[in-house]
Protein backbone atom coordinates (compact mmCIF):
# COMPACT_ATOMS: atom_id res chain seq x y z
CA UNK A 1 0.00 0.00 0.00
CA UNK A 2 3.01 2.18 0.87
CA UNK A 3 4.00 2.06 -2.99
CA UNK A 4 0.31 2.70 -4.36
CA UNK A 5 0.93 6.59 -5.19
CA UNK A 6 4.08 5.82 -7.06
CA UNK A 7 2.74 2.72 -9.09
CA UNK A 8 -0.15 5.35 -10.04
CA UNK A 9 2.35 8.00 -10.76
CA UNK A 10 4.42 5.78 -12.97
CA UNK A 11 1.44 4.17 -14.80
CA UNK A 12 0.05 7.85 -15.53
CA UNK A 13 3.44 8.52 -16.79
CA UNK A 14 3.83 5.60 -19.46
CA UNK A 15 0.13 5.90 -20.72
CA UNK A 16 0.02 9.51 -21.59
CA UNK A 17 3.89 10.78 -22.34
CA UNK A 18 5.47 7.57 -23.72
CA UNK A 19 4.39 5.22 -26.44
CA UNK A 20 4.29 1.44 -26.59
CA UNK A 21 6.32 0.96 -28.94
CA UNK A 22 8.78 3.00 -27.20
CA UNK A 23 8.32 0.78 -23.72
CA UNK A 24 9.04 -2.02 -25.84
CA UNK A 25 11.90 -1.00 -27.34
CA UNK A 26 13.58 0.62 -23.74
CA UNK A 27 13.02 -2.51 -22.08
CA UNK A 28 14.20 -4.83 -24.97
CA UNK A 29 17.36 -2.49 -24.74
CA UNK A 30 17.88 -2.88 -20.84
CA UNK A 31 17.48 -6.35 -20.92
CA UNK A 32 19.98 -7.40 -23.57
CA UNK A 33 22.80 -5.07 -21.72
CA UNK A 34 22.92 -1.94 -24.16
CA UNK A 35 22.50 1.23 -22.98
CA UNK A 36 18.85 2.37 -22.01
CA UNK A 37 17.98 4.46 -25.01
CA UNK A 38 16.26 8.11 -24.46
CA UNK A 39 13.46 8.78 -26.13
CA UNK A 40 12.01 11.88 -27.38
CA UNK A 41 9.23 11.38 -24.54
CA UNK A 42 12.08 11.54 -21.96
CA UNK A 43 13.13 14.58 -22.72
CA UNK A 44 9.34 15.99 -22.62
CA UNK A 45 9.33 17.87 -19.27
CA UNK A 46 5.54 17.23 -18.10
CA UNK A 47 3.35 20.45 -17.98
CA UNK A 48 3.16 21.87 -14.37
CA UNK A 49 -0.21 21.16 -13.14
CA UNK A 50 -0.72 23.61 -10.50
CA UNK A 51 -0.09 21.36 -7.82
CA UNK A 52 -2.90 19.31 -8.56
CA UNK A 53 -0.28 15.96 -8.14
CA UNK A 54 0.60 17.35 -4.27
CA UNK A 55 -2.90 17.99 -3.57
CA UNK A 56 -3.97 14.63 -4.54
CA UNK A 57 -1.42 13.07 -2.55
CA UNK A 58 -2.04 14.84 0.46
CA UNK A 59 -5.49 13.47 0.32
CA UNK A 60 -4.67 9.71 -0.57
CA UNK A 61 -2.00 9.89 2.67
CA UNK A 62 -4.72 9.84 5.33
CA UNK A 63 -6.32 6.42 3.25
CA UNK A 64 -2.89 4.83 2.72
CA UNK A 65 -1.69 5.27 6.08
CA UNK A 66 -4.97 3.88 7.41
CA UNK A 67 -4.29 0.95 5.39
CA UNK A 68 -0.83 -0.22 6.43
CA UNK A 69 -2.31 0.75 10.08
CA UNK A 70 -4.65 -2.01 9.74
CA UNK A 71 -2.40 -4.33 7.85
CA UNK A 72 0.03 -4.07 10.60
CA UNK A 73 -2.78 -4.98 13.13
CA UNK A 74 -4.00 -7.69 11.12
CA UNK A 75 -0.41 -9.23 10.72
CA UNK A 76 -0.02 -9.24 15.10
CA UNK A 77 -3.60 -10.38 15.46
CA UNK A 78 -2.51 -13.36 13.38
CA UNK A 79 0.75 -13.75 15.55
CA UNK A 80 -0.82 -13.30 18.66
CA UNK A 81 -3.39 -16.39 17.46
CA UNK A 82 -0.67 -18.41 16.62
CA UNK A 83 0.67 -17.41 20.30
CA UNK A 84 -2.53 -18.82 21.56
CA UNK A 85 -2.89 -21.83 19.67
CA UNK A 86 0.73 -22.97 20.87
CA UNK A 87 -0.31 -22.42 24.77
CA UNK A 88 -3.26 -24.73 24.05
CA UNK A 89 -1.46 -27.41 22.27
CA UNK A 90 1.92 -27.31 24.57
CA UNK A 91 0.41 -25.70 27.83
CA UNK A 92 3.41 -23.64 29.03
CA UNK A 93 4.54 -19.74 28.77
CA UNK A 94 8.20 -20.63 29.71
CA UNK A 95 10.31 -18.53 26.97
CA UNK A 96 13.48 -21.20 27.37
CA UNK A 97 14.26 -23.28 24.07
CA UNK A 98 13.20 -26.81 25.00
CA UNK A 99 15.87 -29.71 25.90
CA UNK A 100 15.97 -33.08 24.21
CA UNK A 101 13.42 -34.28 26.51
CA UNK A 102 11.26 -32.12 24.85
CA UNK A 103 9.46 -35.01 22.74
CA UNK A 104 7.63 -35.77 26.13
CA UNK A 105 7.42 -32.60 28.19
CA UNK A 106 5.37 -29.72 27.12
CA UNK A 107 7.08 -27.23 24.76
CA UNK A 108 7.89 -23.31 25.63
CA UNK A 109 6.41 -20.83 23.74
CA UNK A 110 8.09 -17.58 22.72
CA UNK A 111 6.09 -14.58 22.43
CA UNK A 112 5.01 -13.16 19.37
CA UNK A 113 7.56 -10.12 18.78
CA UNK A 114 4.55 -7.44 18.66
CA UNK A 115 4.01 -8.50 22.49
CA UNK A 116 7.91 -8.59 23.40
CA UNK A 117 7.98 -5.16 24.71
CA UNK A 118 10.16 -3.96 27.63
CA UNK A 119 8.22 -3.99 31.19
CA UNK A 120 10.72 -0.52 32.44
CA UNK A 121 9.11 1.99 30.28
CA UNK A 122 5.80 3.86 31.28
CA UNK A 123 4.36 3.60 28.40
CA UNK A 124 4.10 -0.09 28.67
CA UNK A 125 0.46 -0.85 29.86
CA UNK A 126 -2.59 -3.12 28.75
CA UNK A 127 -2.05 -6.18 26.95
CA UNK A 128 1.75 -5.88 26.38
CA UNK A 129 2.53 -5.69 30.25
CA UNK A 130 0.50 -8.58 30.55
CA UNK A 131 2.48 -10.66 28.31
CA UNK A 132 5.69 -9.53 29.45
CA UNK A 133 4.91 -10.63 32.79
CA UNK A 134 4.19 -13.85 32.04
CA UNK A 135 7.40 -13.90 30.21
CA UNK A 136 9.68 -13.16 32.78
CA UNK A 137 7.72 -14.83 35.87
CA UNK A 138 8.04 -18.07 33.66
CA UNK A 139 3.76 -18.51 34.09
CA UNK A 140 2.89 -22.14 32.95
CA UNK A 141 -0.62 -24.17 32.96
CA UNK A 142 -0.23 -25.42 36.99
CA UNK A 143 0.22 -21.29 37.84
CA UNK A 144 -2.51 -20.80 40.90
CA UNK A 145 -2.30 -17.17 40.47
CA UNK A 146 -1.92 -14.18 38.53
CA UNK A 147 -2.04 -10.12 39.33
CA UNK A 148 -2.78 -7.78 36.69
CA UNK A 149 -3.71 -5.28 38.91
CA UNK A 150 -3.17 -1.42 37.60
CA UNK A 151 -2.41 -2.27 34.44
CA UNK A 152 -4.26 -0.33 32.75
CA UNK A 153 -5.88 -2.89 30.83
CA UNK A 154 -8.70 -1.73 28.33
CA UNK A 155 -12.09 -4.48 27.55
CA UNK A 156 -10.46 -5.78 24.35
CA UNK A 157 -7.66 -6.82 26.03
CA UNK A 158 -9.55 -8.49 28.85
CA UNK A 159 -11.01 -10.87 26.41
CA UNK A 160 -7.56 -11.67 24.77
CA UNK A 161 -7.34 -12.66 28.76
CA UNK A 162 -9.73 -15.18 28.84
CA UNK A 163 -8.21 -16.65 25.53
CA UNK A 164 -5.84 -17.63 27.51
CA UNK A 165 -7.52 -18.29 31.20
CA UNK A 166 -8.51 -21.84 29.92
CA UNK A 167 -4.59 -22.96 29.58
CA UNK A 168 -4.33 -22.22 33.43
CA UNK A 169 -5.93 -24.89 34.70
CA UNK A 170 -4.67 -24.70 38.26
CA UNK A 171 -5.79 -21.05 38.92
CA UNK A 172 -7.13 -20.11 42.06
CA UNK A 173 -5.91 -16.57 42.02
CA UNK A 174 -6.44 -13.86 39.59
CA UNK A 175 -6.47 -10.07 40.57
CA UNK A 176 -7.43 -7.51 37.71
CA UNK A 177 -8.46 -4.73 40.33
CA UNK A 178 -8.03 -1.20 39.24
CA UNK A 179 -8.30 -1.47 35.76
CA UNK A 180 -11.58 0.66 34.87
CA UNK A 181 -12.45 -0.62 31.62
CA UNK A 182 -12.56 -3.74 32.22
CA UNK A 183 -15.46 -3.48 34.55
CA UNK A 184 -18.66 -4.24 31.36
CA UNK A 185 -16.64 -7.52 30.46
CA UNK A 186 -16.57 -9.08 33.83
CA UNK A 187 -19.00 -11.65 33.23
CA UNK A 188 -17.05 -13.06 30.11
CA UNK A 189 -13.96 -13.55 32.53
CA UNK A 190 -16.02 -14.92 35.31
CA UNK A 191 -17.27 -17.43 32.40
CA UNK A 192 -13.63 -18.51 31.71
CA UNK A 193 -12.32 -19.24 35.20
CA UNK A 194 -12.30 -22.49 37.29
CA UNK A 195 -15.33 -20.83 39.49
CA UNK A 196 -14.97 -24.26 41.66
CA UNK A 197 -11.77 -23.67 42.38
CA UNK A 198 -11.31 -20.10 42.73
CA UNK A 199 -10.54 -18.28 45.83
CA UNK A 200 -9.29 -15.02 45.32
CA UNK A 201 -10.94 -12.97 42.94
CA UNK A 202 -10.87 -9.15 43.71
CA UNK A 203 -12.53 -6.66 41.27
CA UNK A 204 -11.96 -3.39 43.00
CA UNK A 205 -12.22 -0.11 41.24
CA UNK A 206 -13.11 -1.68 37.49
CA UNK A 207 -16.51 0.06 37.64
CA UNK A 208 -18.45 -3.27 37.13
CA UNK A 209 -21.86 -2.78 35.19
CA UNK A 210 -24.73 -4.83 36.44
CA UNK A 211 -24.74 -7.62 34.48
CA UNK A 212 -20.90 -8.69 35.79
CA UNK A 213 -22.00 -8.04 39.46
CA UNK A 214 -24.89 -10.92 38.66
CA UNK A 215 -22.05 -13.13 37.06
CA UNK A 216 -19.94 -12.81 40.23
CA UNK A 217 -22.59 -13.64 42.22
CA UNK A 218 -22.24 -16.84 40.73
CA UNK A 219 -18.49 -17.38 41.65
CA UNK A 220 -19.07 -15.78 45.25
CA UNK A 221 -19.87 -19.14 47.11
CA UNK A 222 -16.69 -20.68 46.59
CA UNK A 223 -14.29 -17.04 47.26
CA UNK A 224 -12.50 -16.57 50.52
CA UNK A 225 -11.91 -13.51 49.70
CA UNK A 226 -14.42 -10.80 48.25
CA UNK A 227 -13.54 -7.73 47.22
CA UNK A 228 -16.07 -5.11 45.39
CA UNK A 229 -14.67 -1.78 46.56
CA UNK A 230 -15.46 1.43 44.62
CA UNK A 231 -17.96 -0.54 42.72
CA UNK A 232 -21.57 1.66 42.83
CA UNK A 233 -23.40 -1.09 41.25
CA UNK A 234 -22.98 -2.43 44.30
CA UNK A 235 -25.41 -0.05 46.28
CA UNK A 236 -29.07 -1.45 46.77
CA UNK A 237 -28.13 -5.04 45.49
CA UNK A 238 -25.67 -6.56 47.65
CA UNK A 239 -28.65 -8.75 48.97
CA UNK A 240 -27.94 -10.48 45.61
CA UNK A 241 -24.28 -10.92 46.23
CA UNK A 242 -24.62 -12.09 50.33
CA UNK A 243 -27.24 -14.52 48.86
CA UNK A 244 -24.71 -16.78 47.24
CA UNK A 245 -22.64 -17.00 49.98
CA UNK A 246 -21.60 -20.11 51.31
CA UNK A 247 -21.54 -20.54 55.61
CA UNK A 248 -17.99 -20.79 56.54
CA UNK A 249 -16.17 -19.99 53.72
CA UNK A 250 -15.29 -16.39 52.78
CA UNK A 251 -12.91 -14.49 55.90
CA UNK A 252 -12.77 -11.35 53.64
CA UNK A 253 -14.91 -8.89 52.65
CA UNK A 254 -14.18 -5.27 51.42
CA UNK A 255 -17.25 -3.37 50.31
CA UNK A 256 -15.42 0.30 50.53
CA UNK A 257 -17.27 3.21 48.67
CA UNK A 258 -20.58 0.76 47.16
CA UNK A 259 -22.83 3.24 48.49
CA UNK A 260 -24.68 0.81 50.39
CA UNK A 261 -27.78 1.23 51.57
CA UNK A 262 -29.56 0.90 55.61
CA UNK A 263 -31.23 -1.72 53.72
CA UNK A 264 -28.19 -3.22 52.51
CA UNK A 265 -26.73 -3.32 56.11
CA UNK A 266 -29.85 -5.25 57.54
CA UNK A 267 -29.55 -7.85 54.69
CA UNK A 268 -25.73 -8.16 55.91
CA UNK A 269 -27.17 -8.58 59.70
CA UNK A 270 -29.19 -10.93 58.56
CA UNK A 271 -26.45 -13.07 57.11
CA UNK A 272 -24.56 -12.64 60.24
CA UNK A 273 -27.31 -13.97 62.20
CA UNK A 274 -27.62 -17.21 60.27
CA UNK A 275 -23.58 -17.88 60.60
CA UNK A 276 -22.65 -17.41 56.68
CA UNK A 277 -19.80 -15.15 58.14
CA UNK A 278 -18.64 -17.04 61.04
CA UNK A 279 -15.41 -17.15 59.48
CA UNK A 280 -15.01 -13.71 58.41
CA UNK A 281 -11.84 -12.17 59.75
CA UNK A 282 -12.11 -9.03 58.01
CA UNK A 283 -14.73 -6.70 57.12
CA UNK A 284 -14.41 -3.12 55.27
CA UNK A 285 -17.35 -1.47 55.21
CA UNK A 286 -15.70 2.50 54.98
CA UNK A 287 -16.86 5.83 53.18
CA UNK A 288 -20.70 3.97 52.83
CA UNK A 289 -22.42 7.39 54.08
CA UNK A 290 -25.71 6.16 53.22
CA UNK A 291 -26.37 3.71 55.54
CA UNK A 292 -28.63 4.98 58.49
CA UNK A 293 -27.95 4.50 61.99
CA UNK A 294 -31.03 1.34 62.09
CA UNK A 295 -28.63 -0.34 59.62
CA UNK A 296 -25.71 0.40 61.99
CA UNK A 297 -27.31 -0.86 64.70
CA UNK A 298 -28.34 -4.18 63.03
CA UNK A 299 -25.45 -5.87 61.98
CA UNK A 300 -23.52 -4.95 65.59
CA UNK A 301 -26.80 -6.67 67.38
CA UNK A 302 -26.82 -9.74 64.85
CA UNK A 303 -24.15 -11.64 66.38
CA UNK A 304 -22.17 -14.32 64.38
CA UNK A 305 -18.78 -12.26 63.95
CA UNK A 306 -16.95 -14.36 66.59
CA UNK A 307 -13.94 -14.74 64.17
CA UNK A 308 -13.63 -11.03 63.57
CA UNK A 309 -10.22 -9.19 63.53
CA UNK A 310 -10.08 -5.99 61.84
CA UNK A 311 -13.63 -3.98 60.74
CA UNK A 312 -13.84 -0.72 59.06
CA UNK A 313 -16.51 1.74 59.48
CA UNK A 314 -15.37 4.81 59.06
CA UNK A 315 -16.34 7.60 56.93
CA UNK A 316 -15.12 9.99 54.20
CA UNK A 317 -12.51 12.61 55.22
CA UNK A 318 -15.28 15.58 53.65
CA UNK A 319 -17.93 13.91 56.34
CA UNK A 320 -18.62 13.23 59.44
CA UNK A 321 -21.72 11.67 61.44
CA UNK A 322 -22.47 11.13 65.04
CA UNK A 323 -22.50 7.62 66.18
CA UNK A 324 -24.06 7.92 69.38
CA UNK A 325 -27.18 6.27 68.30
CA UNK A 326 -25.45 2.81 67.48
CA UNK A 327 -22.60 2.89 69.48
CA UNK A 328 -24.11 1.11 72.38
CA UNK A 329 -24.88 -1.51 69.93
CA UNK A 330 -21.42 -2.00 68.97
CA UNK A 331 -20.36 -1.94 73.39
CA UNK A 332 -22.76 -4.69 73.77
CA UNK A 333 -20.73 -6.98 70.58
CA UNK A 334 -17.38 -6.49 71.70
CA UNK A 335 -17.48 -9.19 74.22
CA UNK A 336 -18.74 -11.72 71.14
CA UNK A 337 -15.81 -10.36 69.20
CA UNK A 338 -12.83 -11.93 70.75
CA UNK A 339 -10.72 -12.30 68.06
CA UNK A 340 -11.17 -8.61 67.45
CA UNK A 341 -7.78 -6.44 66.91
CA UNK A 342 -8.76 -3.24 65.28
CA UNK A 343 -11.43 -0.80 64.88
CA UNK A 344 -11.33 2.33 62.76
CA UNK A 345 -13.71 4.85 63.17
CA UNK A 346 -12.52 7.83 61.62
CA UNK A 347 -14.91 10.84 60.88
CA UNK A 348 -17.65 9.70 63.54
CA UNK A 349 -18.50 12.18 66.41
CA UNK A 350 -19.18 11.12 69.96
CA UNK A 351 -19.63 12.64 73.31
CA UNK A 352 -17.28 12.55 75.73
CA UNK A 353 -18.51 9.85 77.68
CA UNK A 354 -19.10 7.89 74.97
CA UNK A 355 -15.87 8.32 73.94
CA UNK A 356 -14.32 7.31 77.34
CA UNK A 357 -16.81 4.05 77.62
CA UNK A 358 -15.23 3.18 74.35
CA UNK A 359 -11.40 3.62 74.89
CA UNK A 360 -11.78 2.03 78.21
CA UNK A 361 -13.53 -1.05 76.62
CA UNK A 362 -10.95 -1.28 73.58
CA UNK A 363 -8.38 -0.98 75.89
CA UNK A 364 -8.80 -3.90 78.33
CA UNK A 365 -9.12 -5.98 74.72
CA UNK A 366 -5.77 -4.36 73.24
CA UNK A 367 -7.71 -3.57 70.52
CA UNK A 368 -6.29 -0.47 68.05
CA UNK A 369 -8.34 2.42 67.68
CA UNK A 370 -8.19 4.51 64.32
CA UNK A 371 -10.26 8.03 64.75
CA UNK A 372 -9.32 10.98 63.73
CA UNK A 373 -6.74 13.17 66.61
CA UNK A 374 -9.14 15.83 66.82
CA UNK A 375 -11.96 13.76 68.48
CA UNK A 376 -9.35 12.19 71.36
CA UNK A 377 -10.30 12.91 74.72
CA UNK A 378 -9.33 16.88 75.10
CA UNK A 379 -11.95 17.22 77.95
CA UNK A 380 -10.77 17.30 81.75
CA UNK A 381 -14.23 16.29 82.55
CA UNK A 382 -13.31 12.77 80.51
CA UNK A 383 -9.95 12.35 81.89
CA UNK A 384 -12.10 12.99 85.40
CA UNK A 385 -13.82 9.87 85.10
CA UNK A 386 -13.47 7.43 87.59
CA UNK A 387 -12.44 3.69 86.36
CA UNK A 388 -15.08 2.12 88.60
CA UNK A 389 -18.04 4.25 87.35
CA UNK A 390 -16.44 3.30 83.88
CA UNK A 391 -16.59 -0.52 84.62
CA UNK A 392 -20.32 -0.50 86.12
CA UNK A 393 -21.64 1.07 82.36
CA UNK A 394 -19.88 -1.13 80.53
CA UNK A 395 -21.89 -4.56 79.45
CA UNK A 396 -20.77 -7.52 81.10
CA UNK A 397 -19.02 -10.49 79.36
Amino acid sequence: MEHSVGYIAKADEYYTVKSRSELMFEKQSERHGFTTRVTHAALVKPQDDGGVTDQLYSEMKPAVDGANYIIKHMRNKNEYEDFLVQIRIHGSFTSSRPGPEAATQPQPITLPPCFAASAESERDVGWGRVCVFLKRLGKKADSKSLSLAHCDLTATELLELVQVLPSLTALTELDVSSNKEVGGVVHLLVSALPVTQMRRLPFNSCYMSNESFTALALAVSYLRTVDISWCKVVGGHLALLLDALQPSVVSELRLCSCELTTDDMQHLAAVCRRGCLSSLRALDLSYNSLVGDNGWCSLFAAGGLGSLEDVDVSLRPSTSAPCSAWLPALLRALPQMPALARLAMQRWTADCQEREQLRYCLKKRSVLLERDPDLQDTSSACKGNSQESLEESQPEE
